[in-house]
């Protein structure tokens, strides 16, 4: 058991080091909201609903009249018969105003056979998602997007 105690040791220094990290250098909000936009956008190239109704408030509402149960069963549906969905996200930009937050981008939502050169489909829009902190987590509050003019050119893709 002598050697047992450097490893016991050497694993409390290890944590207490990764315990005054995060104190010194915290999570910035700007951090942890493109955080909750990159959960969704992972969970759509990985067709996991759940992961991209995770960042949605229950308060969620958009242009369009969607709520987050009708978004759940429009994705759904939308997951069942597309499965992934390729997504090319641009820089974000995001603005933090106390309690809420603006997040803004490009992307390319691309559908296809996996493995394809070519895209069946594809479509550019230019995104801003509204978010605000509930319960210390940034929740995603609704979302507007519009088309990008032809011709754009979606900087190379950071997400």
């Amino acid at each position: 058991m002598p050697n047992l105690r450097p490893l016991l040791f050497a694993l409390a220094l290890l944590g207490a080091v990764a315990g005054a990290a995060w104190a010194l250098w915290p999570v910035s909000d700007e951090d942890r909201v493109e955080a909750a936009v990159s959960e969704v956008v992972q969970g759509a190239r990985e067709a996991d609903l759940g992961a991209i109704l995770g960042p949605i408030s229950e308060s969620y509402a958009d242009a369009q009249g969607l709520t987050k149960d009708t978004l759940r069963g429009y994705l759904f549906r939308q997951l069942r018969s597309r499965g992934p969905i390729g997504v090319h996200r641009g820089p974000i930009a995001v603005e933090v105003t106390g309690q809420t937050a603006t997040a803004r981008f490009d992307a390319l939502l691309v559908e296809g056979v996996e493995g394809a050169i070519l895209p069946t489909n594809a479509d550019a829009w230019s995104v801003t998602v509204d978010l605000r902190k509930e319960d210390g987590d940034w929740r995603i509050t609704g979302h507007t997007r519009a088309p990008l003019e032809e011709g754009w050119r979606l900087p190379m893709p950071e997400d």
